[in-house]
């Protein structure tokens, strides 16, 4: 049975840039998609870690983010720790419910020049029933116009 209280009536896509907005803020528009795409990586890296804890993972992956981030960026291991741990306060207090995993961020601009930004979610199957309800792709929902 599917609990639709737990479910969103949100798309994928606008919760998870509501959660990466810190650092969508500090985003010029004017980037490349394939640069936008990329600065989500972190962001997408921890919602993923933050989750993977309720899908029974046993594994600090916030540990391992900050330490692989450490060794490409050892510029201001203090800030990438604070960023990192701003992302996981913000996952915790603001979307608890949302459980679901990032398989991949899309980025794109349209034929008007628009940046878009698609993203596709999976779950195990104890947490399938809070996909936001959007078209079934390869067996996952994702947020596809």
């Amino acid at each position: 049975m599917i609990n639709s209280k737990a479910k969103s009536s949100k798309r994928i896509s606008d919760i998870f840039l509501k959660f990466a907005s810190p650092i969508c803020e500090g985003i010029s528009g004017n980037l490349a998609p394939e640069e936008y795409q990329k600065a989500l990586l972190v962001p997408m890296a921890v919602w993923n870690a933050v989750n993977l804890k309720h899908w029974g993972k046993s594994a600090d992956y916030v540990k391992d983010i900050i330490a692989e981030i450490a060794k490409h960026d050892s510029s201001d291991k203090e800030a990438t720790t604070a960023m990192i741990q701003t992302l996981v306060q913000r996952k915790n207090e603001l979307f608890p419910d949302e459980l679901w995993c990032i398989r991949d961020v899309i980025a794109y601009r349209d034929f008007n020049g628009e940046l878009i930004i698609r993203v596709v979610a999976v779950a195990p199957e104890q947490f399938k029933d809070q996909l936001p309800t959007h078209e079934l792709v390869d067996g996952y929902r994702s947020n596809l116009n």
